[in-house]
Parts: C-alpha cells; structure tokens; sequence
C-alpha cells in the first residue's frame, strides 16, 4: 500500500537489493532507502540499481546528500525545521506554525515518501525528482518552508483542528490540488531555499 503499483517481481528485487545494500554498508536505519530503491526498479534493471546506489553510498558527500544514514541525524534534522522556518519564514507562515508547531515532523515524514511517489501528477513527480536530485534530502524542509510562505495565509483560513495527523493530510491535499505553473514555481523557491540553508546547516546537524 506505501508502493502503488509495485508487482511482486518487483518486490522481490527490492527485498534482495535492500537485504545486501543494508549488510555490506552496515545500515541498520536509513529511511529513504527503500523509496529510492523502489522509485530506480520503475525505471532500471536489479544489477543498475545496485550499482547505482553503491556508487552513492561509496561517496560520502553524495551519502550526505541522499541520504540520512543516523537515527539521531533524522531526529535533529526534524527537531531543527522550526528553526530553519523562523530564519526563512515570511509573516503568514510564522503565524501559522505558531499555531501548529507540531506540524513539522508529520509533513517532512509524510512527504518523502508521497512526493517521490504517486500522489502527484506524472508531469509534476518528474520535476519532484529533478529537484530532489539537484539538491537531495534538503529539498523536503525547504518545500515545507516555501509551501508554508506561499499559502500560509490559505492554510489559517482552512477547518485545521486539534488532531495534527489529520491537519497534515489536509495540508497535503492542497498541496496536490496545486497546478503545474504553481508546482514550478514552488520547486524553484525550494531549490534556491536549499542553496541557502545547506552548508550552515549541515554542520549544525552534524555537531547535534
């Protein structure tokens, strides 16, 4: 059900990919792992898969990029999003995540997985990958923070209540309710958003 349309072959490739990736590199977490092997199976034979995930695993600054290979690494880098979105935050979107603080870790773990699947159109899903190959894991709290500036003011006029799990749907919802025009242009904001926010941030998780 987390993987619409993956036939039984194809799981059983992923289920052996995954198995050996995760004993000969030692990754005992790494949660957007089986997204990408999966999202390459839909493109790319068993043994290209393997080479090209290794290839990303062998280099650690594209393991940085891709990949959150660390528990604590994944805890700090949700705990950190409200602070990244006070920094990059316009009005609209600070008084909406004052409101809904917890908001933040139910987005970002919801949409790695949706935005690099099927919950968009084909058309947008391939500029979510464009980006996501530009400028990796950092594409997904800089969505967030450029989505929040845009439509924030949206958002605090919307039926959100106390249960955040069922606001994030909602907010999800919108989100794929967006046009191709308005989809290009939030992904432009993001990617300049993730040019900022990177290298300064990266050391701040690094040291947490």
């Amino acid at each position: 059900s987390v993987f619409p349309g993956i036939t039984e072959d194809m799981q059983q490739c992923a289920i052996r990919l995954l198995f050996v990736i995760s004993n000969i590199n030692d990754l005992y977490f790494c949660p957007l792992l089986p997204y990408l092997v999966i999202l390459l199976l839909h493109h790319v034979s068993e043994e290209e898969v393997y080479v090209v995930i290794t290839s990303i695993l062998d280099r650690g600054d594209l393991r940085r990029k891709y990949f959150i290979i660390n528990q604590r690494f994944y805890e700090a880098f949700i705990e950190h999003l409200p602070s990244l979105n006070q920094r990059f935050a316009n009005a609209e979107n600070l008084q909406f995540s004052s409101l809904h603080p917890s908001l933040y870790g139910y987005l970002f773990r919801s949409w790695i997985s949706s935005l690099l699947f099927l919950s968009v159109k084909s058309c947008v899903f391939n500029r979510v990958v464009d980006a996501f190959l530009d400028v990796g894991i950092w594409l997904f709290p800089s969505l967030y923070i450029a989505y929040l500036n845009r439509y924030g003011a949206t958002l605090l006029r919307g039926e959100l209540g106390p249960n955040e799990e069922e606001n994030a749907k909602q907010i999800e919802s919108l989100l794929y309710g967006l046009d191709e025009e308005e989809w290009e242009t939030l992904l432009l904001e993001s990617v300049s958003l993730s040019g900022l926010m990177t290298t300064e941030e990266v050391a701040v998780l690094e040291e947490i």
